[in-house]
């Protein structure tokens, strides 16, 4: 379902969505304000959003200060 509303996959056919939803991971709730990916992680997963938004924020070294650099939704 969230396949089809994501740009990258709006074009693919049902069975090639069933494809990829099945190699995918389990659905995953966070609840706000939760940390999912710390800058200069290191990893392969790629994230869809149902629901919400995420916010992308940048801390300052200096002051510990954060700001905002996007805010994603659905897709």
């Amino acid at each position: 379902k969230v396949l089809r509303k994501t740009y990258l996959f709006q074009d693919l056919t049902e069975e090639q969505t069933n494809i990829i939803s099945s190699i995918l991971e389990k659905e995953t709730h966070y609840r706000k304000d939760t940390v999912i990916v710390n800058e200069g992680d290191v990893d392969s997963s790629m994230f869809f959003i149902e629901s919400g938004s995420i916010r992308v924020v940048r801390y300052s070294e200096i002051d510990g200060s954060q700001r905002e650099i996007m805010r994603m939704g659905v897709g």
